[in-house]
């Protein structure tokens, strides 16, 4: 998980690799509804579910195959 320190609008974004399975689609869903409605009292923008091929995540992707990897930009 990564946290801003400014320079943002106040929101919550999260990332996945773009070619991954189902699982991690659900994962990235259920943990990103928690996480705002969590989040909601303190006026967090959602800046939605993403997918990318970030090198942070595909380098977690290539090197452990079959683990879930979700990245969540906060406060940004």
């Amino acid at each position: 998980m990564h946290c801003n320190a400014g320079g943002g609008a106040g929101g919550l974004e999260s990332f996945r690799y773009t070619n991954v399975s189902a699982a991690s689609r659900s994962l990235q869903n259920v943990l990103h509804t928690k996480i705002m409605a969590a989040l909601k009292p303190y006026h967090v923008i959602d800046r939605g579910q993403k997918a990318a091929n970030l090198h942070m995540v595909y380098d977690l992707y290539v090197k452990m195959e079959n683990v879930n990897f979700i990245i969540y930009q906060n406060y940004y």
